[in-house]
């Protein structure tokens, strides 16, 4: 990635791209006006996620974060998809709709203690799915890559034959979110 960025940004003299690990990053003190991650945050200790990002921004600078939550309908096709997991992996779940886990997500902003007020801009859109795109798009989800081989072939068997049986293809709606937030200042 580090590479295909650098390539993308050749044209710009002033981008420099370090590859290495946000944990192990040690910004210069407010020299950035904004902080960007899109669906990676959550995967950085909470204590230092945001710590290090209000550290990285000027006085004026912000945090953005993207995330896509998916919109699940009440319907037939839902209901037994949801019933494999509770059948094959009863300890995973289909997301919680999108309102709670914005309203989480702005809460975690608020309570670091570090950014606020957040403005949360929401963008629905969807996209229809054959059995191969789904389970393709689930292999790169963490909480599917981390299941057991027989648990994830089983998943993905199931899957496969639910929406085989539904026509070939469903629509999955999705809410875009971002979050943008100042920097508190001191």
């Amino acid at each position: 990635m580090a590479r295909v960025c650098r390539r993308n940004a050749r044209e710009f003299p002033d981008v420099e791209i370090r590859n290495t690990a946000f944990e192990d990053w040690r910004p210069e003190e407010g020299s950035f006006d904004l902080a960007l991650a899109a669906t990676a945050f959550h995967w950085i200790p909470y204590k230092v996620a945001h710590a290090r990002c209000a550290r990285a921004l000027k006085p004026t600078g912000s945090l953005a974060l993207l995330w896509n939550f998916v919109d699940i309908p009440d319907s037939r096709f839902y209901s037994d998809l949801r019933a494999i997991y509770r059948r094959i992996a009863p300890h995973m779940h289909l997301s919680l709709p999108p309102e709670l886990r914005i309203e989480r997500q702005r809460k975690k902003i608020v309570s670091s203690g570090l950014f606020g007020p957040v403005t949360v801009m929401q963008y629905p859109w969807q996209r229809e799915y054959t059995a191969d795109g789904y389970i393709g798009l689930l292999k790169t989800m963490s909480d599917h890559a981390i299941l057991a081989p027989q648990t994830k072939r089983d998943i993905f068997r199931a899957i496969r034959r639910l929406i085989d049986d539904n026509g070939g293809s469903f629509i999955r709606p999705v809410v875009a979110v971002l979050f943008l937030a100042p920097k508190r200042q001191r």
